[in-house]
């Protein structure tokens, strides 16, 4: 494995968990949240947890040509080739084929010629240019228990072979979870037949220039749906067979034949629509050896169907001896191939989705097993004091997991009592998915009342799956006969509402993340109070930066404007008690206030305190009156 590469993977995944903005993407980023170490094991499991939908490659505001040059699908793409190498069994055959693609179509032409210069030696070269009629008609081509052997011998080696990596893979990513469970074993099932992780959060892989679509998934879909066909017309051919006596080939209208057609029909249309995908992808999503191998193994399953259905259509005919032959030599190939090339990818994904599974739901494992059933999942969108208090009201009850949600905009946030996640969703399908994954029955939106756009997408979230959602928001301050305030709706109203003023001494007790506009303003000395240091800081050309964490009183506060002789004051009306002394200074001080309004919000129902919310659960969920502390 190389080191370097794997550093820097370690180095992406660290600065995504800071982030945490795609966090409802895919599981990947709160699957490394829970591994904090990432060393071999753990970037094996995320390597193989994620489905490559480069979705977050094109939501991430660090990806290139930022200098932090975040690109996880890629390099978690090469983590993944490195892995199957890596627990692949015998080593050194599996390493054969480390950056060299071009092995699997040199195999395959070697399978191909075998199997031809094998059934014209055995049944002659001028059997393989004459037609073959009636039933048995394949059998005087190449024996059926030569076949058998074809089939049973590489097939049986491979999956051996498989099954070996795949318990290496299994021990070297066990990271702290347990015994898997029958739920999570569920989950994982779901996860695996829906394909749902190549969903990217809910609107689909990333193909050109970021657009989503969903036909990468689909097109698997289709593929696993036309595999399935093949697989059940060989178990009724072989049933026809062993247990009628009826030997191959078989009527265009039996069960075989039309299962079988219809198989391979679904895997050519999958194959070439992945083909012309592949074609499409973003280059920013895959090096040249993932492309490659995708080529490689897309040829393979091509070669296989075309050659079957090309048998099918011309069976009557004299070239039905050559076509079985080199449809037989695509079919050694592919079960030779099936442990060293991205065909073994299935095995290693559903391992890595049981394993998330797993990890997703310590509930159901320890002493209160079997509880998880009875609660009502409820995601509590937090990070204010009412978040708080209501967080320790409701995690103590038996019947409510209570899962909150931080933005994760300040570093080392204090966590809330009961399950907590942090990082942003990934938008409006993003927060869908996570719902519909989480199985959440209620959503609480106790978010800053300045958290705009997550109270949209909650509310839009919420509506598409009709689950039930409650607004709980501090209110508002409001000015008294003697304040001096000025209302405003954004910070440029507030820059020009300075510069009418004349004021030249400002404090701006304003979130980091709303300090550019006032960075380009001359002539005036700004006091900027925050809890952290803003990353990254604005150039201010005369300021000082305090850093303190509220609650303040008046004579601090009182004390504060005096001593650095403050002018004016520029906040934004958050509302609570925390901070609301800087307004009773000001007004005491004669000193003007530049307010900013409150955004809409949708139309919600409403509460203004922790204790209404907990009522408003207990209603909407038919919860006991006040639960069973735990």
């Amino acid at each position: 494995m190389s080191t370097n590469t794997s550093a820097e993977t370690r180095r992406m995944l660290k600065v995504c968990d800071i982030c945490g903005y795609c966090n409802g993407l895919c599981p990947v980023f709160d699957a490394a949240r829970r591994r904090p170490d990432l060393d071999a094991g753990d970037l094996a499991q995320l390597a193989n947890l994620c489905h490559g939908c480069g979705s977050c490659l094109f939501a991430c505001q660090y990806a290139p040509p930022h200098p932090f040059a975040i690109n996880i699908p890629r390099a978690l793409a090469a983590e993944r080739q490195r892995s199957w190498q890596r627990f692949g069994w015998p080593t050194r055959l599996s390493r054969a084929f480390e950056r060299r693609a071009m092995l699997v179509w040199l195999v395959m032409l070697g399978c191909i010629a075998g199997v031809v210069a094998g059934a014209g030696i055995g049944a002659g070269p001028s059997a393989l240019l004459t037609a073959q009629h009636g039933s048995g008609a394949f059998y005087r081509i190449i024996p059926l228990e030569a076949m058998l052997l074809l089939g049973a011998l590489p097939l049986g080696w491979s999956l051996l072979a498989i099954g070996i990596g795949l318990g290496r893979f299994w021990r070297a990513t066990s990271g702290s979870a347990g015994s898997v469970g029958r739920q999570a074993l569920g989950q994982a099932l779901h996860e695996i037949l829906l394909l749902s992780h190549l969903a990217g959060g809910g609107a689909g892989c990333a193909e050109h220039d970021g657009r989503l679509s969903q036909r990468r998934r689909w097109l698997h879909q289709l593929l696993l749906a036309g595999l399935a066909l093949c697989l059940a017309a060989t178990a009724v051919a072989a049933g026809y067979e062993h247990l009628l006596g009826r030997q191959a080939p078989y009527p265009l209208l039996s069960p075989p034949v039309l299962l079988g057609t219809a198989g391979g029909i679904a895997m050519l249309a999958a194959v070439l629509g992945l083909g012309w995908l592949r074609r499409q992808i973003d280059p920013r999503l895959a090096d040249a050896q993932t492309s490659h191998a995708d080529a490689a193994v897309l040829s393979l399953l091509l070669s296989v169907t075309a050659t079957g259905l090309a048998l099918l259509a011309w069976r009557q005919t004299a070239a039905m001896g050559l076509l079985l032959a080199v449809h037989l030599g695509c079919v050694l190939a592919l079960f030779l191939l099936l442990p060293y090339s991205k065909l073994v990818h299935g095995g290693y994904r559903a391992l890595a989705l049981v394993r998330d599974a797993t990890e997703r739901r310590p509930a159901d494992r320890g002493p209160h097993r079997g509880t998880r059933m009875k609660q009502k999942t409820v995601l509590l969108l937090g990070g204010t004091t009412e978040a708080y208090d209501l967080a320790d009201r409701l995690a103590s009850r038996d019947d409510i997991r209570l899962v909150n949600s931080l933005a994760g905009r300040t570093s080392n946030p204090r966590l809330p009592a009961g399950e907590t996640r942090i990082g942003g969703f990934g938008g409006i399908d993003g927060l869908i998915g996570y719902l519909q994954t989480e199985g959440i029955a209620a959503v609480i939106d106790a978010t800053h009342p300045f958290a705009a756009t997550m109270g949209r997408h909650a509310a839009a979230a919420c509506e598409c799956l009709n689950l039930p959602l409650l607004r709980l928001e501090r209110p508002g301050w409001s000015p008294t006969a003697d304040d001096h305030w000025i209302v405003v709706d954004d910070w440029d109203q507030a820059v020009a509402q300075l510069n009418r003023l004349g004021r030249r001494r400002v404090l701006l007790a304003l979130g980091r993340q709303d300090l550019a506009p006032f960075a380009a303003v001359d002539g005036i000395w700004f006091l900027i109070r925050a809890v952290t240091r803003p990353e990254p800081m604005p150039t201010f050309a005369d300021h000082e930066l305090l850093l303190q964490r509220g609650p303040f009183d008046l004579a601090h506060e009182r004390a504060l404007l005096e001593g650095r002789q403050i002018d004016a004051i520029v906040c934004k009306n958050s509302g609570g008690e925390a901070t609301s002394a800087k307004l009773d200074a000001a007004r005491l001080l004669g000193i003007p206030v530049i307010m900013r309004r409150r955004p809409e919000r949708p139309a919600l129902e409403t509460v203004t305190q922790p204790g209404e919310a907990v009522d408003w659960l207990q209603r909407r969920l038919h919860l006991r009156g006040a639960g069973r502390r735990r």
